[in-house]
Parts: structure tokens; C-alpha cells; sequence
């Protein structure tokens, strides 16, 4: 069953006699006062949504990483030094084509300037 919360407005009393743009002036006050705790209300509530919702969403994480099925120590060293030979064997690759490209300005230079 839900609590319903009960919210108490204080209220200025005017006087019957008093003339009517007083009676105005204190209704306007009192509407202003019932929206600023309405804003203040919502704001508040707004607030406390993002927390619930970031301790559902951390719960939601801790069950899915229960799920993952992790490598053994084994397959991590043995997809280690797959990558590092594949990093290896791309550095020789791009060494050789620098050196040849290297090769072939000097080559250029050299015809240019006649042969020396």
C-alpha cells in the first residue's frame, strides 16, 4: 500500500473588510508560495530518480559480468603473444618499405645531381 504524503501550506489570513486589492495581493502571494514548493518538489524528486536508477543500473552490471565466462591464464598468455608477434611482424613490414622508399630517394638525388 502507498504513503501518500500530506503537504501543509501555511496561509496568511486577510481581513473580510480589507479592500480588495490586499485580498489580490495575498492570493497571488499564496499561489506563488504553492508553486515555488511544487518546483522545489519537483526538483527534488528529480534529483533522487538518477541515484535509484544508478544503483539499478551498478546491480544490472554485477549480474551481467556473473555471466561472462573469463580466460584461463593459458589462453591469455597464448593471445598475448599472438599480438605481440603480429605488432612485430607489422614494425618489419613498415621498416622495409620506409628503408626502400629511403633507397629509392637517394637514388633520385643521385641521378639528379649528375652522378656524384
Amino acid at each position: 500500500m502507498a504513503k501518500k504524503k500530506v503537504e501543509v501550506v501555511e496561509t496568511e489570513e486577510v481581513e473580510a473588510d480589507a479592500p480588495k486589492d490586499a485580498r489580490r495581493a495575498a492570493l497571488e502571494e499564496r499561489r506563488a508560495k504553492k508553486a515555488k514548493a511544487a518546483e522545489s518538489k519537483a526538483k527534488a524528486k528529480k534529483s533522487s530518480e538518477p541515484k535509484r536508477g544508478l544503483m539499478q543500473k551498478a546491480k544490472e552490471v554485477t549480474g551481467e559480468l556473473k555471466k561472462v565466462t573469463w580466460p584461463t591464464f593459458g589462453q591469455v598468455v597464448k593471445t598475448t603473444g599472438i599480438v605481440i608477434a603480429v605488432v612485430l611482424i607489422c614494425a618489419l613490414v613498415l621498416l622495409g618499405i620506409e628503408r626502400l622508399l629511403s633507397l629509392g630517394y637517394q637514388g633520385l638525388s643521385w641521378m639528379m645531381n649528375g652522378g656524384r
